[in-house]
Order: structure tokens, then C-alpha cells, then sequence
């Protein structure tokens, strides 16, 4: 007999729908297998049966890891776990209306962090859609995490597209997340427990959650290499297969992305054969002139086809930085690859509104002259000698920020390196670079770095 989740007996209108459910599984497998082959749900339920030997109508208890093991995968996974916070938190924060649940898992499938309204935490539990529920494909059959990890490929099941019966009322969307190797790390995933979403209203969280996937990657991707320069850029018309790659002060290219990886490949480069920026990009120095200064935006040039493409160059995490990882400069953690187009402007062959080499040079060097004074967008504006509207779109443009996060990240560069070189107090480097005060210093070096100045200070004295 057909039970409930509680293991009481089920009434005859889950009966039906399991029997229902079952014969719609046995009459989509009876035809032949190639059939099937392009349609990636079908795919899955034959594996389902055929190589993982699953009862669709089993309504066997929920696989959910117990506390210790659960703990020892989630430091495992730690840094991936760490990475993926604020994508997780953006995400959440766009399907949260819908009574979505957002899902992290490891590479097995298992849920090592989550967002759900508290209010609904008993409905997730319920349904497994929380911390150390099991979701491989193994165990539990089509599904968006267990499939996406099975094929590699973001995935959409939608209700009665599960294979096990139990799971018919969910509607999941999963995307693996790989590391810069292409190893398979994980899965980010949004799932509702509401029958009455339709197939197509879910369908759009696909690229949201693919969106997210690439945003943590690339997080991973500058963490593992902020010792190096890192290059993001796209071309203009496919702006979704961003490439990024690792060069060191010779430009020497020491690590890329997935979609580096192919386009490299593709072109018959081995980008691990020392392989220079400059053997595939026309020769370019002035992306590469801001060693502490934050990223520089603008062109590369292909010399293969001299198509311009915009390009992010993110200069190396300053050592005495590194110890504090992830927390140690939101900054440089943060993805540029979506943002490649924006703000922008045409190719460079047509370019007119950005700012021109020598007047962003008097931009940058008033700014670290005056970091105490007065250093509003009139002011630089003025220095530039654009309109304010446009030098705001301009300088955007050049530097790849605001006129105001500019001044904000140098403003916050001196005050680290009077905290390490000097002996003035906190109210004394608050007041020389420029904050209202020493609260108004301590708060945005907390946001930017993780500690207080106070924190970081002694750190560097040990």
C-alpha cells in the first residue's frame, strides 16, 4: 500500500496519480532508445531504471544525512560554500515572492546551504528542499540538482517530469557549477513546492540560476588566482560565454575558465604551453598600468579576426591582504563578466564619451592628492572638463565604477596602508583620507574588508 510522508496509509486519489504516473514512465520507456536520446527528462528516467533501479512509486523515508556528516561535507565544501553567499543571497532575493527555496549542493548532490522563508521551513523539510537532503540521481531519480550533476548541463524538471512519484508536485531548476579545471563542484538550484506554478512561469528561473552558477564560478575563478592578473572579456554578441583568464607580470597565461578553455582550444592554442595574452590579442600595456589602483576597463583586439572586444582587468590582491580570504575585499571577489557591456559604449573604432588617457590621469591623481578635501562628481568633473552627466557615463566607462565607488576604494587603500606604515589612530586616518569620522571609516572598511580597522592593524603587527 501507497503511504504518505508521515506513513500513514494514502488515500485513493494518491493512489491513482502514482498509478497514473507509473504508466505514463512505463509507456515513454517502451519506445526505443534512441528515441529518447535528445530529450534529456526521458534520458533520464532509463537511467533511472536501468542503471539505478528505482521504483517510481517507492515511498521510501528521505535520505537526509545526519548532523556530524553533514558538518564534515560543508567543510569539504567550504570554499565553494563561502563563494557562493552573495550570489545565493541576490538569488533569493529575486524568487523569494514565489515561495521559492534556493538550494546549494555538493558534487553528490547533497544540499550544503540554503535560503528559505521561515515560515515555510516545516513545507521544505517536508519535501527534503534542505540542508542534508540527498538529491543525486542515484538515489532519487530525475531531478533538477541530481540530473543537472548526471548531464553537466543546467537542467529543468518540472512536477510530473520527476521520475519518483513523491517528488511530482516540485518544480526544480538546477545549474552545475564548475571549478577553473572544469571539475564538477556542485549545484545551484531554486524549487517550489507549489503544484499550481505552471511548466513555463518556472522556466524562467532557468537562466536566472545559470546566471548565479557563472557568478560563483568566477568568484572561485579569482580566488584561486588574486595573486595574478585576471582578465574578463567576451565578445559583443555572446556576451553569456565570457572567458576568463590568469596572467601573470609577463602576461604569461596561467589559468582560465571553461569558455577560455574551449575558445583557446578551438583556435588549435594549448593555453597551459606558455601561451602569452599577446600571442591572441594585439598588444595593449595601458590595461595593465593599475597595479593598485583597482580594475581598468576597455578593448582587447583578436588578432585573428581584429574583432574589439571589452575587456575587465582585475590587478593582483595586494599580499599583505591575502590572509584575510574571502572576507578580505569583497571587491575583488565580485564578478565582472556581466557587466561587460554595460556601460561601455561602442568599439573602440567609434568611441566618443569615454574619457580620454590624459584626463583621466588628472581624475586619478587629484583624487589620491585631495582624499581629505572635497572630491564630489562637480569637483571631477571640473578636473576633466566634461558636464557632470557626462563625465559620470565617461568615467564609468574608463574605470569600470562610479566616480563615487572610485573615491571610496582609494580612499580605503591609504587608510590600510596608513594602518600598516604609520602610527596615527583611527580618528587621525579616518580624518586624512577623508571620512566624516572614525565610525565612518570603521564601517566601510568592515563592508569592504571584513574586520575593523583596529582588527586588520593588529594583524599586521603579529
Amino acid at each position: 500500500m501507497f503511504r504518505t510522508f508521515d506513513g500513514q496509509p494514502a488515500i485513493v486519489t494518491i493512489m491513482n496519480i502514482a498509478t497514473e504516473h507509473v504508466r505514463r514512465i512505463e509507456t515513454a520507456l517502451a519506445e526505443p532508445p534512441k528515441a529518447s536520446n535528445g530529450d534529456p527528462i526521458s534520458s533520464s528516467w532509463r537511467r533511472s531504471v536501468d542503471r539505478f533501479r528505482i521504483d517510481p512509486a517507492s515511498m521510501d523515508e528521505l535520505h537526509i544525512l545526519p548532523f556530524p556528516e553533514l558538518s564534515a561535507l560543508r567543510e569539504r565544501s567550504r570554499l565553494l560554500v563561502e563563494a557562493a553567499q552573495p550570489e545565493l543571497d541576490r538569488l533569493y532575493q529575486i524568487v523569494r515572492p514565489a515561495r521559492y527555496v534556493v538550494l546549494l549542493t555538493d558534487e553528490d548532490g547533497v544540499v550544503v546551504d540554503h535560503r528559505g522563508a521561515e515560515e515555510d521551513a516545516e513545507q521544505f523539510r517536508r519535501w527534503g528542499l534542505w540542508l542534508g537532503r540527498v538529491w543525486s540521481e542515484s538515489i532519487e531519480g530525475t531531478n533538477g540538482i541530481g540530473t543537472a550533476l548526471v548531464d553537466g548541463r543546467p537542467t529543468t524538471v518540472h512536477c510530473q517530469q520527476h521520475f519518483r512519484v513523491r517528488h511530482t508536485s516540485l518544480s526544480c531548476s538546477g545549474a552545475p557549477i564548475h571549478d577553473s579545471e572544469g571539475k564538477l563542484l556542485g549545484v545551484v538550484d531554486v524549487s517550489s513546492f507549489d503544484p499550481t506554478i505552471s511548466e513555463h512561469a518556472h522556466s524562467m528561473t532557468a537562466p536566472l540560476i545559470e546566471a548565479v552558477a557563472r557568478g560563483i564560478e568566477e568568484r572561485l575563478f579569482r580566488v584561486r588566482f588574486h595573486k595574478q592578473w585576471v582578465i574578463a572579456t567576451a565578445r559583443a554578441d555572446r556576451p553569456g560565454t565570457a572567458m576568463l583568464l590568469a596572467v601573470d607580470d609577463s602576461q604569461q597565461i596561467i589559468g582560465v575558465n571553461r569558455a577560455a578553455r574551449a575558445a583557446l582550444e578551438k583556435k588549435g592554442h594549448d593555453p597551459y604551453s606558455g601561451l602569452r595574452l599577446w600571442d591572441i590579442f594585439e598588444h595593449s600595456d595601458v590595461l595593465f598600468r593599475r597595479r593598485n589602483s583597482g580594475d581598468t576597463s576597455g578593448w582587447l583586439t583578436c588578432r585573428t579576426n581584429g574583432g574589439a572586444m571589452p575587456t575587465i582587468v582585475t590587478p593582483p590582491l595586494p599580499t599583505y591582504m591575502g590572509k584575510f580570504g574571502l572576507a578580505a575585499d569583497s571587491l575583488m571577489w565580485r564578478p565582472r563578466c556581466d557587466a561587460l557591456l554595460a556601460g561601455h559604449g561602442p568599439a573602440p573604432a567609434d568611441r566618443h564619451l569615454g574619457l580620454t588617457p590624459m584626463a583621466a590621469r588628472r581624475v586619478r591623481d587629484h583624487v589620491d592628492a585631495h582624499l581629505d578635501g572635497d572630491l564630489s562628481v562637480k569637483t571631477l568633473a571640473a578636473v576633466a572638463g566634461l558636464s557632470e552627466s557626462h563625465f559620470i557615463r565617461a568615467f564609468k566607462t574608463a574605470e569600470g565604477m562610479t566616480p563615487h565607488a572610485f573615491v571610496l576604494e582609494r580612499r580605503l587603500v591609504k587608510a590600510r596602508w596608513l594602518l600598516i606604515e604609520s602610527a596615527l589612530s583611527l580618528s587621525e586616518i579616518a580624518a586624512a583620507v577623508g571620512f566624516a569620522d572614525q565610525s565612518h571609516l570603521a564601517r566601510h572598511f568592515r563592508q569592504r574588508l571584513g574586520v575593523s580597522p583596529s582588527e586588520f592593524r593588529k594583524s599586521q603587527a603579529a
